[in-house]
């Protein structure tokens, strides 16, 4: 048994995801409570601000999110010159990231009319446009390094960024600052973690000597079909989780959008849990060394997805009310009665995002189903825009289809896994 053990224990997905997951929970923990702190502070009306902006800077980074997906499958398949390849991805990224700019540049000459589109402050829009481009250039090292298997740098990285993101929702239970110190600290944060991942890498590959070089091919890489089926995915995945908070927040108040905004918060606990391990079956499917064990590794993460969503919704249907009372305060508790249904919903969306990404590195077209369920999710959120209970049951609904079409699918195209 102690010989199995340590056998496991050698295995790098089992490493990786120890260190992940616990890094994910003290993460996790921080942004709890900068939630709750900010909450706390900024009331209903403010936090619904803020969740609005949370919601918007999600579906901006997609762009990042996709090419990160790419930067980590293509280490993946290099094998021992990963890192080789990590400092030509990097220089083809500084070279082009001037171009990039030009759009998110334009938007500061727009800033009244995006924040009468947006129905946000202007504060809120210069924080989106500034974000949006610090975090294009952190995501691209963060999937370096993950791509690169330096889990222990990420996770360093991770707590500091996030300790000093924390500080913000400090400043606004204090009564230091209102939402604008918030996103002060969030601006300071993002910066930071640029910086260090910036200096890190060039550490890394400072005694670097290539003995090969690639052709990135990468203009062509954008254009291709693989690419197209990422970005939709992606794009669709972002969507899923977040229209609903930008629906509310268009056609409601902001105090309104702060009780959905803690709903929508409590539903994605899973899926914050499971992130690393998520990230993790994309890191390792997309390995050339871990192709006989993708399914073993895809169905641990379902079961382990399964027992996290069955105890959320035990613990939300027993305890949401004073887990609303407790944490948040007497102001967000007509959204208690409805935490248990967060819990369904959190439970498909977390089996989304782990199947999405096994689909994602397999190159498997049929991770096109998430974004052809976002023009029905859409129209319904429309037609149901100002009813919150019917909103929460279009989410929860939309994931559990995604997720039964996906599960489904493997289930029919690969054998059951012998013990």
């Amino acid at each position: 048994m102690i010989d199995h053990l340590k056998q496991l224990w050698r295995h790098k997905f089992v490493q990786g995801g120890v260190l992940l997951t616990v890094t994910s929970i003290i993460v996790n923990i921080l942004n709890y409570l900068f939630n709750l702190f900010a909450a706390r502070g900024l009331g209903p009306s403010g936090y619904g601000e803020l969740a609005a902006i949370f919601a918007y800077v999600m579906i901006l980074s997609t762009a990042t999110t996709v090419i990160s997906t790419i930067v980590i499958r293509k280490l993946g398949q290099v094998g021992q010159y990963r890192l080789v390849l990590a400092k030509e991805l990097v220089d083809w990224f500084w070279h082009r990231l001037g171009r990039w700019l030009a759009l998110p540049m334009a938007g500061l000459f727009l800033i009244k009319p995006l924040s009468r589109l947006l129905n946000l402050e202007p504060i809120s829009v210069v924080f989106l446009i500034t974000i949006s481009i610090i975090g294009l250039a952190s995501s691209f090292y963060t999937a370096v390094f993950s791509g690169l298997k330096l889990f222990w740098l990420l996770a360093g990285l991770a707590i500091l960024t996030t300790t000093i993101k924390l500080l913000g929702g400090i400043s606004a239970v204090t009564g230091l600052g209102g939402l604008d110190l918030v996103l002060a600290f969030l601006i300071f944060s993002g910066l930071l973690g640029l910086v260090l991942n910036a200096l890190f890498f060039k550490l890394k590959t400072k005694n670097l000597k290539p003995t090969t070089s690639f052709n990135l091919k990468l203009a062509s890489t954008l254009r291709s079909p693989a690419f197209l089926t990422t970005t939709a995915t992606v794009l669709g995945l972002v969507l899923l989780s977040n229209l609903d908070v930008i629906f509310v927040k268009k056609f409601t108040d902001s105090y309104t959008t702060g009780l959905y905004g803690v709903w929508s918060l409590w539903a994605k606990i899973i899926l914050y849990f499971l992130a690393p391990l998520s990230g993790l079956t994309l890191i390792f499917v997309s390995s050339k060394e871990h192709q006989s064990q993708k399914n073993k590794l895809l169905a641990a993460s379902l079961l382990i997805t399964f027992a996290l969503g069955i105890s959320a919704l035990i613990g939300y249907r027993l305890f949401g009310h004073w887990l609303i009372l407790f944490i948040y305060g007497p102001k967000f508790i007509n959204i208690a009665p409805y935490l248990w249904l967060s819990a369904i919903f959190g439970l498909f969306y977390a089996g989304i995002n782990v199947l999405t990404n096994f689909y994602l590195a397999q190159k498997d077209k049929i991770s096109l189903v998430v974004p052809l369920i976002i023009p029905v999710q859409t129209a319904a959120l429309f037609f149901f825009r100002t009813n919150l209970l019917a909103i929460m049951w279009v989410e929860t609904i939309s994931s559990f289809l995604v997720f039964a079409v996906f599960l489904i699918y493997w289930l029919i195209k690969h054998k059951p896994i012998k013990a």
